[in-house]
């Protein structure tokens, strides 16, 4: 639901490939609230107080490897003194870079091989006092003080949460890599929701003011989210520029009244060549459209209006053996067929960009495949489902499954994206 007081996104659940599942939310918090948004310009100077600036030499150490947990795109950064190993979720479509924490009043499962942060072991941990100029009350996820110190509440659309403390830690980005001093990340000792346990905190790489590329003055951001056919990790480079190549497509990046996102210039959407006729104020980015990037989100997601214009030009291009069929029963809203391998065609589907640039999809960025249980002596049939939902607001989320296998970086200087296609490594 939208107006002009509240944004409020239901973009929590996604999809995996190979077994439909949910996973954790993406990071638009549910007291999203423009007024309180509005003073973002007003904490510039506050901001000054904890920025970190990398200087030339310090800017190549700030690499880490990037994993593929699920269609969870997830990093391993260390952090404290000494450093503590902790795994975040990647989410550009959120500011605040957050961890579970001891003493822990609620927190959520996680995988053996992870701990939860414990501030005890470190010589570096700092809590934040409530009338420090890092305390942004300005922002609609502090919520006032506890014991005169900076509090967080950072609340989902599904009802997830973490709840805690605004603190300043040392980050390490890898093991031969310079510490990074004084980041302000929140300490959660209350955390519950649809969170998958594969890590322990959400890694905030929007451009909002808490967001760490802001506090490191990162001017350039690049990731590679890996598709199922690629069995390595990745890599997250903070200050790398990314690769120029013919194959480079160029997007401009837009600051909204939302500054927690990022907008790119869109066009539209063509099915083999042919343009969807979705009206363009879809894609204007106002208060109450646009198109943003968000890989805390699976499934791209585009307003119902709009969708249904989409799949109408969708569902005229597909052949015979693409055979309708109910959506599993926890995913009402996707739109699946049943079909036999090697014996279906789809259109090919591109994003177009306002730069005349134009990104092609693969099969696999397009859908999720699963196995349709048969009786013996039956040829196998696929559960092809379409990787697009609709949404009941007016803005566009791209999400990951989308974007898989493409090199995406983030000029915050001159305010533009690259997407180089096949360029994971």
């Amino acid at each position: 639901m939208f107006s002009s007081l509240m944004f409020l996104l239901l973009i929590s659940s996604s999809i995996n490939t190979l077994g439909i599942q949910l996973s954790p939310p993406t990071s638009i918090p549910k007291s999203f609230s423009l007024p309180m948004y509005r003073k973002d310009q007003l904490a510039k100077k506050d901001m000054a107080s904890f920025h970190h600036t990398a200087t030339s030499d310090e800017e190549t150490s700030y690499r880490t490897s990037l994993y593929d947990l699920g269609s969870e795109y997830v990093v391993y950064l260390s952090v404290g003194d000494p450093p503590q190993s902790n795994a975040f979720l990647v989410d550009t479509g959120s500011e605040l870079l957050w961890m579970q924490c001891e003493p822990c009043r609620q927190c959520f499962n996680q995988t053996d091989s992870l701990l939860i942060f414990d501030p005890f072991d470190s010589l570096s941990y700092k809590e934040i006092n409530c009338n420090s100029a890092q305390c942004h009350h300005h922002k609609s996820f502090i919520k006032g003080c506890n014991d005169s110190k900076c509090r967080y509440e950072y609340n989902y659309a599904d009802k997830s949460y973490s709840h805690g403390k605004i603190i300043t830690e040392m980050l390490t980005f890898s093991l031969d890599g310079d510490p990074v001093e004084n980041i302000v990340m929140g300490c959660g000792n209350d955390n519950a929701g649809v969170y998958s346990g594969v890590y322990n905190g959400i890694l905030g790489l929007g451009p909002g003011s808490y967001s760490l590329i802001n506090q490191m003055r990162v001017t350039n951001f690049s990731f590679c989210l890996p598709g199922p056919n690629f069995f390595k990790s990745t890599t997250l480079d903070m200050f790398y520029t990314g690769p120029d190549k013919k194959t480079t497509i160029i997007a401009p990046l837009f600051r909204n009244p939302f500054t927690t996102y990022h907008y790119v210039g869109f066009k539209g959407i063509s099915l083999n060549n042919e343009m969807v006729p979705i009206p363009s104020f879809n894609w204007d980015p106002n208060y109450n459209h646009g198109v943003i990037i968000d890989s805390g989100t699976v499934m791209t997601r585009i307003p119902r209006n709009a969708y249904n214009i989409f799949l109408k030009a969708f569902l005229d291009f597909t052949t015979d053996d693409m055979i309708p069929t109910e959506p599993p029963k926890d995913h009402v809203d996707l739109t699946c067929f049943s079909t036999w391998p090697e014996k279906y065609s789809v259109p090919e589907i591109k994003f177009h960009f306002t730069s005349t640039s134009s990104l092609t999809l693969t099969t696999m960025q397009v859908f999720t495949f699963d196995t349709i249980e048969n009786r013996i002596g039956e040829e196998t049939k696929l559960l092809v489902c379409l990787g697009f939902v609709p949404m009941d607001i007016g803005f566009t989320i791209l999400g990951s499954k989308q974007l898989q296998g493409t090199r995406q970086t983030f000029d915050m200087v001159n305010s533009k994206l690259k997407l180089t296609p096949n360029e994971c490594y």
